[in-house]
């Protein structure tokens, strides 16, 4: 799986730039630079930012199971 990679342009050497980029499959199989499950989640017809931080941290800390 590729997480992130760093590109360095090669029209500049001398220049250490860094890009990180992150790109997740979708649940059809798109390639997205967004996750959309959190994004999906996130909305505030869904559970929100706020509840799935939560429960996110419930199920990190053992007190509810994924």
């Amino acid at each position: 799986m590729l997480d992130a990679f760093f590109f360095s342009p090669p029209s500049f050497p001398n220049v250490m730039s860094k890009i990180n980029i992150q790109v997740f499959t979708d649940f059809d199989g798109t390639l997205s630079l967004d996750d959309t499950g959190l994004l999906l989640i996130d909305d505030h017809r869904s559970l929100g930012p706020e509840r799935r931080r939560q429960l996110e941290h419930e199920i990190l800390n053992g007190s509810k199971t994924y």
